[in-house]
């Protein structure tokens, strides 16, 4: 009635399915017949057969949520959320409330929630609520271009304060103690800016993998990323084409398959194809 259809399609190389007999992540294009014949619309998504002795965890992964806004504090120093600004923050609780079970970590700026706290309490009170039991990692209190910083030694205590000040915001506004350890912000991590991490007592990172690996095949383990001086950090690689495929769409269930069908093939060996 609402003009939307829902289509099945069995992908077991059955004759009453597609001719799916491997394992593998086979792209999907939908399109719509006119009576004239002409094509319309066409919407192409993938379908994902995986082995049938696959492990059960060929691949661990792992979703970083940042709750992030353009700073609300203006020259005067009066806070103020933005309808863009709301708008993200009650969404992304919403989300928050309704998977409670799905394993995550938030990345909160600290401007954004403070000024959440002063503007609007209601809003924060949610906020704290949906974060009380999740893995929330701090930082800077507002977001730095890491490597410049870095590049001017003389900014080294700023970057301590700008830590500390965002964890007494965090600690306050949520009324909880958060990761002070991991860095999981954006920046190119140079080596410089490695030291600077490991100077205020970051000692484990999530890193851009593009910023690490440039144009070669993707990494999918842990790595260890090095400063100038010698400072080693662990580090987990966020993929620039899961980002993609997660945002690239407004169709909540269409990125999903998308999602997906990246995940198969960081998952499969070469061996696989």
């Amino acid at each position: 009635r609402d003009g939307r259809y829902r289509l099945r399609i069995a992908t077991d190389g059955s004759g009453t399915g597609l001719q799916v007999d491997d394992p593998g992540v086979y792209p999907l294009t939908v399109a719509i017949g006119r009576p004239d014949g002409t094509t319309g619309a066409r919407l192409t998504t993938f379908l994902v057969r995986p082995p049938e002795d696959a492990a059960a965890t060929p691949l661990r992964t792992a979703v970083i949520l940042p709750l992030h806004a353009a700073p609300s504090y203006g020259p005067d120093g009066v806070a103020a959320l933005d309808d863009r600004t709301r708008s993200l923050l009650e969404v992304r609780t919403d989300v928050l409330r309704r998977y409670r079970d799905l394993a995550l970590t938030v990345v909160p700026t600290p401007e954004t929630l403070e000024a959440t706290d002063e503007v609007d309490q209601g809003l924060a009170r949610q906020v704290r609520a949906v974060l009380a039991d999740r893995h929330v990692v701090g930082g800077p209190y507002v977001r730095i271009d890491l490597a410049a910083w870095a590049a001017q030694s003389s900014l080294g205590a700023d970057l301590d304060e700008q830590f500390d000040v965002g964890e007494r915001v965090l600690e306050r506004v949520l009324g909880r103690t958060v990761d002070r350890r991991t860095w999981a912000g954006f920046g190119n991590p140079t080596p410089a800016a490695l030291d600077a991490l490991a100077d205020v007592g970051i000692d484990r990172a999530v890193v851009g993998a593009d910023a690490v690996t440039g144009p070669v095949t993707p990494i999918d383990e842990p790595v260890v990323v090095t400063g100038d001086t010698g400072q080693e950090l662990p580090a987990m690689l966020s993929d620039p084409a899961l980002r993609a495929e997660s945002q690239g769409t407004t169709d909540a269930v269409l990125a999903a398959y998308r999602t997906l069908a990246e995940l198969a093939f960081l998952a499969a060996s070469p061996e696989d194809g």
